[in-house]
């Protein structure tokens, strides 16, 4: 009876032992997979690195043009890099966009069998990978690898291209909601001949088990291929949705839509008289869009903006307006006196939108600018500065202090944009902005070239 006992624990050993093994080697395998470089020809690989760590695009499209003459060898070793996260993937982009259609299939092919195939023991040995190591390598790839990918189809190499189409609408049925997302994303860039296939498709999220791939589906064909007749029953119905941001993108959407289809208003009327506060004032603002002049609409962007607590969701939406809209500046002016940083900002920004008048709405973007601990509001504010181009020159000074105690970050970039849109009425910043040209960040020193030529008054 002892020794069965003891025969019993050598195999349970031994079964931990094996299985310790097989982790082992998995993980040895998976990094010798990560280092490995999968293509063959060195030369391609050699201009690949040169151009990804190049210091200017300018130096970056001698390697391009060298990978481009290369032709299909190119082609791996470039979808590869497409698959990592490392280097430059825009220099990547563009390569493939000048090889072409040619690396259509390919590129399809890479996604569709994940990064698997040519590794059976990885795959061979999946379900015993950890979990790290699965994420890294589940088909179709991690979030951000098929983002690319999607990406370098439709916007760089083939809108137009039927081979696209069905791969986009084969993913869009992916298990993975991610999958679904970036297909649906994808399938907003394409070619307007496949509006109806696509609307067919998109008919389908309506009961999608996943609410971002529903409010994806709803916001993302006001402004695409898709034409409106094909989409616009697709959205009446995701009107009815029980969650309020899938409601409130169809509104907006809807609202971007020209020409009249039965039930459209009188569903963006219903809306009125939604729950929740961001759904009601999304339904007024695609009214208003659409040249609606009911009382009830104003009536109920007022109470929106009444509603102290609401969220500053209320005032983007009422930002989307623009001129024309009077009777509703004294239900934004004192959103301007918020405790929060961040519904001043958007106040200042719908008041601009709403009267296109610098005088009250500088300050409050100016003081929001010096704020302590501003954050993510910081780009906020640069970016609304920017919006009011020549306006905007009382910021001028503000500005170029922002530009020399933030030499770096992605404040730099909107602040040499908010110059640039200002013009010739910040030539006072000329020798701030020139500091930029010898930047270590070529898409400074570029912003800078632009931003240079605007204040000089030299045309785009």
């Amino acid at each position: 009876m002892i020794e069965g006992m003891h025969m019993k624990r050598l195999k349970k050993h031994s079964k931990c032992v094996s299985l310790v093994l097989v982790a082992s080697i998995s993980i040895c395998g998976a990094f010798l997979f990560l280092l490995q470089s999968p293509g063959e020809n060195e030369f391609v690989w050699r201009d690949i690195v040169a151009m990804q760590s190049a210091s200017s695009y300018a130096e970056a499209k001698t390697f391009m043009e060298s990978l481009v003459a290369h032709g299909d060898e190119a082609i791996p070793a470039l979808i590869e890099c497409l698959h990592e996260t490392h280097g430059n993937e825009l220099y990547v982009q563009e390569a493939l966009k000048a090889i072409g259609v040619p690396a259509l299939e390919p590129l399809i092919s890479s996604v569709e069998r994940g990064d698997l195939s040519r590794y059976p023991f990885i795959w061979n040995n999946w379900n015993r990978l950890p979990v790290f190591l699965r994420n890294k390598f589940r088909n179709p790839g991690n979030e951000l690898q098929l983002q690319k990918i999607v990406v370098a189809l439709t916007t760089e190499i083939g809108p137009d291209n039927v081979m696209v189409c069905e791969f986009l609408l084969r993913l869009s049925r992916h298990p993975y909601a991610f999958s679904r997302v970036q297909a649906i994303r994808g399938m907003g860039m394409l070619d307007e001949r496949f509006s109806p296939r696509i609307a067919k498709r998109l008919s389908d999220t309506v009961k999608d088990p996943s609410k971002n791939v529903r409010r994806v589906a709803a916001l993302n064909f006001s402004d695409s291929c898709v034409r409106p007749e094909d989409f616009a029953p697709t959205l009446l119905k995701l009107m009815d949705d029980p969650q309020p941001y899938v409601r409130r993108s169809a509104a907006a959407s809807l609202g971007a839509i020209d020409g009249d289809f039965d039930g459209l208003e009188r569903s963006l009327y219903r809306g009125l008289e939604d729950s929740q506060d961001q759904c009601r004032i999304q339904c007024a603002v695609s009214l208003l869009r659409r040249g609606e002049k009911d009382t009830r609409i104003v009536d109920t962007v007022s109470q929106c903006l009444e509603n102290r607590g609401a969220s500053e969701l209320v005032l983007r939406a009422v930002e989307q307006l623009g001129l024309g809209f009077p009777e509703l500046v004294p239900f934004v002016e004192p959103w301007l006196d918020s405790v929060s940083v961040e519904r001043r900002i958007y106040a200042a920004r719908a008041l601009w939108s709403l009267t296109g008048q610098a005088e009250e709405v500088l300050p409050v973007l100016l003081d929001s600018l010096k704020a302590p601990d501003l954050g993510g509001e910081h780009v906020l504010v640069l970016s609304s500065l920017a919006q009011m181009g020549p306006a905007g020159a009382g910021a001028v000074r503000d500005l170029v202090s922002v530009l020399r105690e933030l030499p770096d970050g992605s404040s730099v970039l909107y602040t040499l944009k908010a110059l640039a849109s200002i013009g010739p009425a910040a030539i006072a910043s000329e020798p701030a902005v020139e500091s930029f040209l010898e930047h270590s960040v070529p898409i400074y020193q570029l912003q800078a070239h632009r931003t240079l030529r605007a204040i000089r008054g030299e045309g785009d």
